[in-house]
């Protein structure tokens, strides 16, 4: 039977827009066969940021080699890490096989699993991943605070904190999980129980920890203090500007510092053209609300609601945003 290469074929929407503008040229973009093992060289293109030229390569790959696994686990990692979430799930289906795939790609297939609000079956899959890696201690407490933002994303917030409570027993002297218990206890809505686990991950120093300063810039919206909560995570662009989570928090202080075009300006940036994030398309609808263009706001989720039907972001999204005055 004739398998079906994952291809820009079929996409609708915004998705179908962007994965086209995947396909252009780049000016003196060297060719990934004079670089060397494909995988490793895609991903790294990614992680540069080079996320266009590394779709179009390896698209441009798998039509001359439809039915190598390790090609078909790249697309899904690459689609994965330019946040096309759904497009990565079909890739991967085609995987099977893949040792790249075991080595490199699950953790890619697990963050796509999750985004689409799979959660459970994201965490099972890491802790799949952790039984049979060895993982060092650091490798380790990384893997498992992704398991605990799996749940988080498919809105499992029970699940979520189990996890984060046993992650804290077990490594409560790295300060990381104290930031992702605080993280989960807000999403909860357990103020008390935030700043108990701030305070306990704050004694271990390191305040430019980005997950730290997401739960105390939150807290800071939802106090109110918008200039203050801007300022906040302002701190925090320089060193992790290809985090789109932070873009999202950041546009989210914008618009409720009353900033809410200069918001969308930041939506509107090429650099965030080639993504589909959920966290970003929230904050975007949220701006977009906040200017008085609700019905263009409920689109852009409704739209993205249905690629990622169960992600805790993009429900309610709109629930308390602030309008503009005299808005529709």
């Amino acid at each position: 039977m004739e398998r079906r290469i994952p291809g820009v074929a079929g996409r609708r929407g915004r998705g179908a827009a962007l994965a086209l503008a995947g396909g252009l040229a780049v000016a003196g973009a060297p060719a990934l066969e004079a670089l060397g093992a494909p995988p490793v060289m895609i991903v790294r293109m990614v992680a540069k940021g080079q996320v266009r030229v590394a779709h179009r390569e390896v698209q441009d790959l798998l039509v001359r080699n439809p039915d190598d696994a390790d090609l078909h686990a790249t697309l899904g990692a690459a689609l994965s890490a330019a946040s096309f979430y759904p497009d990565a799930l079909v890739a991967f289906s085609f995987a099977a096989g893949s040792a790249w795939y075991e080595k490199r790609g699950a953790g890619y297939h697990a963050d796509a699993l999750a985004q689409v609000g799979r959660g459970a079956e994201a965490a099972e899959l890491r802790a799949e991943l952790l039984a049979v890696s060895g993982a060092r201690e650091r490798n380790e407490v990384g893997i498992r605070v992704r398991m605990v933002d799996d749940h988080l994303v498919g809105g499992d917030l029970d699940a979520a904190l189990e996890l984060a409570e046993a992650l804290v027993a077990d490594h409560g002297d790295y300060l990381l999980p104290w930031a992702v218990l605080a993280e989960v206890h807000l999403a909860r809505g357990d103020r008390d129980e935030v700043e108990w686990a701030l305070l306990q991950g704050r004694r271990l120093g390191q305040p430019d920890q980005l997950r730290l300063a997401v739960v105390e810039t939150r807290l800071l919206l939802d106090d109110g203090q918008a200039e203050a909560a801007f300022q906040r995570i302002e701190l925090m662009r320089r060193a992790h500007f290809r985090e789109l989570d932070m873009w999202a928090l950041r546009m989210d202080t914008l618009t409720a510092a009353g900033a809410a075009e200069e918001a969308l300006s930041i939506a509107g940036m090429e650099r965030f053209g080639f993504q589909d994030h959920p966290a970003f398309t929230a904050a975007t609808a949220r701006a977009l609300a906040a200017t008085g263009d609700r019905a263009a706001a409920e689109a852009l989720l409704a739209g993205a609601l249905a690629a990622h039907p169960g992600n805790r972001a993009l429900q309610g999204a709109l629930r308390g945003a602030p309008e503009a005055a005299g808005g529709q």
